[in-house]
């Protein structure tokens, strides 16, 4: 009787953690037993504990199918190596210097691939240091003699992110309705 009952239990704690999922919820048993003096059980009762696991945003990039020209399976890229098929770019840290290298060597591939295809550029930059910004700003420029480059502020541009935000074709540059520009003055009364 007593092995059936935490059988059945142990099924309904499996059942249960599969139902509710594994990732966020863990569940387990613990019989408690009462005796007498004469090491007989009187009453057996297993609780049913359930402990959760906080749910947590992934922490990878994530992916999406694409089908390669001429293939007839889907494979699973990263969204930044698709958006980059189809020219358009996402902004979203901090321009230092590395970040800045990594922004002009995907434009001036996506130049060499196609020297007059347009380039959508999509802004959320809490700002950037002077000079890396400066080169991404002196690219864009002369990419613009020989394409269009569309500059979209999603969020917050701040700062140089402000000027790279404002450097597209003119025409092709727009804010989403909720964005911000930051442009800060330093002591001297100059903006940047």
């Amino acid at each position: 009787m007593r092995l059936v009952s935490s059988l059945s239990l142990l099924c309904a704690a499996i059942f249960q953690h599969v139902m509710i999922g594994s990732s966020s919820v863990a569940a387990f048993s613990m019989p408690q037993h009462a005796t007498t003096s004469n090491s007989r059980v009187v009453s057996s009762s297993t609780q049913l504990y359930v402990k959760r696991q906080p749910i947590k945003m992934p922490s990878t990039t994530p992916m999406v199918p694409y089908k390669p020209p001429g293939s007839d399976y889907a494979q699973f890229i990263d969204i930044y190596s698709r958006m980059y098929r189809e020219r358009t770019m996402l902004i979203g840290k901090f321009i230092d210097e590395s970040e800045a290298n990594n922004i002009i060597s995907i434009l001036l591939y996506l130049r060499k691939e196609d020297p007059e295809g347009p380039i959508s550029l999509y802004f959320n930059v809490p700002g950037a240091i002077m000079r890396p910004g400066l080169a991404v700003y002196d690219l864009i420029n002369q990419m613009k003699q020989t394409m269009e480059i569309s500059t979209v502020n999603l969020g917050l541009c701040s700062g140089m992110g402000a000027l790279l935000a404002g450097a597209g074709t003119k025409g092709k540059r727009s804010a989403m309705p909720n964005s911000r520009f930051f442009v800060a003055t330093d002591w001297y009364g100059y903006s940047l």
